[in-house]
């Protein structure tokens, strides 16, 4: 089948053509999404320890969860992928950006049979995972921050190579969608 879209696209990792405003389903592989969330800084970059991505964030959300929401959990920042990610203050000055985003992320929930709403306990996760990154990646006190709710348990572990990252995402990805085919990923790289 000929593509017939036109506009202003962007390539993937794995050399596809990326209309973001008119994606598709079909345009979604999970490769492209582990690389580039791999590749792309939470905070915008401003943790002061080192680098810290997208989707070492996605696997503690999908980690922390309730189970039947773990795959929401992991692709939860998906759009990021493709999109980039704006700070939040940024975020919420640009509507036209946040539906744009919201489209997108209708179209990945249709790619993986999602619901199109994100779970509560995934949004809860995303909170506590939030505030367990204040804590453990920043020198500014975490209540200075005005967060809602207490951070995980876990220490945020942040010193991992991006390919490291990479690699645990897609196999967190893979338990997830074919769990007789693929081990759990082992928590003391958590630790």
């Amino acid at each position: 089948m000929t593509d017939t879209r036109t506009g202003r696209f962007t390539h993937t990792y794995s050399g596809r053509r990326f209309f973001a405003t008119q994606a598709r389903p079909e345009d979604i592989f999970i490769e492209d999404t582990a690389h580039a969330l791999s590749l792309t800084n939470r905070f915008n970059g401003h943790t002061p320890l080192g680098p810290y991505s997208v989707a070492l964030h996605s696997i503690y959300v999908s980690l922390s969860c309730k189970p039947e929401d773990a795959l929401w959990g992991v692709l939860h920042d998906a759009s990021e992928a493709y999109m980039a990610d704006l700070v939040s203050p940024v975020k919420a000055q640009i509507p036209q950006y946040r539906a744009i985003e919201k489209n997108l992320m209708d179209v990945i929930c249709d790619r993986f049979d999602l619901p199109h709403e994100m779970p509560e306990s995934v949004k809860l996760a995303d909170s506590m995972v939030l505030a367990a990154e204040v804590r453990d990646l920043f020198t500014l006190p975490a209540t200075a921050w005005n967060l809602p709710h207490r951070p995980i348990h876990r220490r945020i572990r942040h010193q991992l190579h991006w390919r490291t990252v990479e690699k645990l995402f897609l196999r967190r990805f893979q338990e997830l969608t074919q769990p007789t085919k693929w081990y759990h990923i082992p928590t003391d790289w958590l630790l």
